[in-house]
């Protein structure tokens, strides 16, 4: 684990704040610290590897780093490491900005519906 640990720091030192938010770093840096309690073992070594096979993508693609390329990233590995970790307790966090969204989107919709009825009666 310290191999992971020592290549992941490696690899943000030279990513910029973008890259960084593009390759969900901090997500990352959960996965690694707590993939020692991952249970079974095969379990276990199935994240390791899935984590190791991501941090190689991104050190060969490093000039790639953007939007489009990171979400296939993220479908291909964050995503399955997120789902194996829910049995240790980690749970997916809503951006801000998308609950904000359906609020507003919410809002409006509930204000048509007074304002329609207000002006049919």
């Amino acid at each position: 684990m310290d191999a992971i640990t020592a290549r992941y720091n490696s690899l943000i030192e030279v990513l910029n704040s973008k890259q960084k938010k593009y390759i969900h770093f901090k997500s990352l840096g959960n996965f690694i610290q707590h993939l020692p309690e991952i249970e079974p073992e095969e379990d276990r070594r199935s994240c390791e590897k899935k984590i190791v096979d991501y941090l190689q993508v991104v050190e060969q693609s490093i000039d790639e780093v953007n939007s489009k390329f990171t979400t296939e990233l993220y479908m291909n590995y964050i995503y399955p490491l997120g789902n194996a970790y829910k049995r240790i307790g980690f749970k997916k966090i809503i951006p801000i900005i998308y609950s904000l969204i359906f609020a507003l989107g919410f809002d409006f919709f509930v204000g048509m519906i007074f304002l329609g009825s207000h002006i049919l009666y």
